[in-house]
């Protein structure tokens, strides 16, 4: 860097090489021309004075390269770079920042509706809402339901209660089911050789609010039961009787035996104690409606429920009743042919109705003879050596039970009634425990009897007949 003072005014020049040692420069500040020449120390300047016909030499500017210019114009150069640097910044950012939303879209425009020519076209019909589902039960009752239709349709009857083949009404839709394993009709429903059909979980027979899931037999369980009507006898009833219901042991009941209405009256309804096979006749698949609370009753019908219960009518609805449900509405809900209407303005209870007379026989004339017809001795009702003589694989109640129940479950596997009126109540109370594999139904009963105390007396006539050790 040189410096030295301007001749004609003694501003300090400074220069930052020689390039410009021998051209005549004007002072920044008196704007007079200074002729750059070599001093001892190294440049200097001198006045200068321009000839009229001499060429005009262009001046150097304090902005050229060579020579250093005051600071506060070095700073206004600064900030006149930056503000460029700034405009150049944006400027490229603008180019290349990319397109909006609206810019990409190249989807083509949307065209505008044609106008219908002629009368206006009908609003498109709106999408019915979803139905909702049915609940479990009401699934389960309805499943039945389409069973029952079926066989109706195919035999213009319900099915009895108790099949020519000893099975429950369930177990002769059952039967029907392609995919279910072979029943033998010559064996009991609870023989041995019976098991792979009867000793399956349904869960179509059962419901999802009632716990229990075996029955007092021993069997998986099954939570249905036909109506039989009003009062313990009602599944012995003939069908025109007031208080018949539309299941019986041996009834067989037509869709025009219904006389009240298929609507108001019930066909199935749900258990929730003193459970057993759905495969077994008898109180396992059959109830009637005998004592009151109706429903979670001791009769031990209710669908899980609290304080309700559904059940399936004739015409395949599913109803919910109230536990608040006069009881007389429900009895009349459980006969079929009493005439009654389910309106409690109109009097009358089925329950309460006589039974109906029948024909009676005429006369016999003096001179009518009777004839005398030779019958032939009916045979003895149980084949009880035949039972006892059936093997069973495996008897296993781990849990202690009363030997009531332990008598009721053999009883079940034996096909045969068991008597049990000479023993006390306090050995009938007294509770066992057996695993025993590979034993006939006659050495199960001496296992029982033996513990207890007992002895067993056997006929054809009454079946067993329990006696206590003297």
């Amino acid at each position: 860097m040189y410096e030295f003072p301007c001749p004609h005014c003694s501003a300090k020049l400074r220069l930052r090489d020689r390039s410009l040692r021998g051209r005549t420069v004007d002072c920044p500040d008196c704007h007079a021309p200074v002729r750059i020449e070599e001093s001892p120390d190294g440049l200097q300047g001198v006045p200068a004075t321009r000839a009229a016909t001499a060429p005009v030499e262009q001046p150097v500017t304090l902005a050229g390269s060579a020579l250093a210019a005051p600071i506060d114009q070095r700073r206004t150069i600064r900030i006149i770079w930056g503000a460029c640097g700034l405009l150049l910044v944006t400027l490229l950012l603008w180019t290349t920042w990319p397109a909006s939303k609206a810019e990409l879209d190249t989807s083509p425009p949307v065209q505008p509706a044609p106008i219908a020519e002629g009368p206006a076209a009908p609003p498109a019909p709106e999408s019915p809402p979803p139905v909702a589902a049915d609940p479990l039960p009401v699934q389960r009752f309805k499943g039945i339901s389409e069973q029952l239709a079926r066989h109706v349709q195919q035999h213009a009857a319900w099915p009895n209660g108790q099949s020519p083949t000893g099975l429950s009404w369930l177990g002769t839709l059952e039967q029907t089911n392609p995919a279910a394993p072979g029943y033998r009709a010559d064996q009991p429903w609870n023989d041995v050789a019976n098991d792979p059909f009867v000793r399956r979980k349904l869960v179509e027979y059962q419901l999802p609010d009632v716990p229990q899931l075996v029955g007092e037999d021993g069997y998986p369980a099954g939570h249905f039961a036909g109506v039989t009507g009003i009062g313990p006898d009602a599944a012995e009833l003939p069908a025109s009787h007031p208080r018949a219901g539309i299941f019986g042991t041996n009834r067989t009941t037509r869709p025009e035996d219904v006389t009240d209405g298929r609507a108001n009256t019930m066909l199935v309804v749900g258990v929730n104690k003193q459970l057993g096979s759905w495969a077994a006749p008898g109180a396992a698949t059959l109830r009637s409606f005998t004592a009151e609370p109706y429903i979670n009753g001791p009769d031990g019908i209710g669908t899980g429920q609290a304080d309700s219960m559904y059940v399936l009518m004739a015409d395949g609805s599913v109803r919910l009743l109230s536990a608040d449900t006069d009881p007389v509405i429900i009895r009349r809900m459980a006969a079929m042919a009493d005439g009654l209407p389910l309106d409690m303005q109109v009097t009358g209870d089925p329950g309460m109705m006589p039974n109906p007379a029948g024909p009676k026989p005429a006369p016999a004339g003096p001179m009518d003879r009777p004839i005398m017809v030779e019958i032939a001795p009916e045979p003895p009702p149980f084949n009880v050596q035949r039972s006892l003589q059936q093997k069973i694989v495996r008897f296993e109640q781990t849990r202690p039970l009363p030997l009531r129940k332990l008598l009721f479950q053999w009883a079940e596997l034996a096909a045969i009634p068991v008597d049990i009126s000479r023993v006390p109540a306090a050995t009938l109370d007294q509770e066992f425990e057996f695993l025993l594999e590979d034993i006939t139904l006659r050495e199960l009963l001496d296992q029982l009897t033996s513990a207890a105390k007992l002895t067993a007396e056997t006929s054809d006539e009454f079946g067993v007949r329990l006696i206590p050790v003297e």
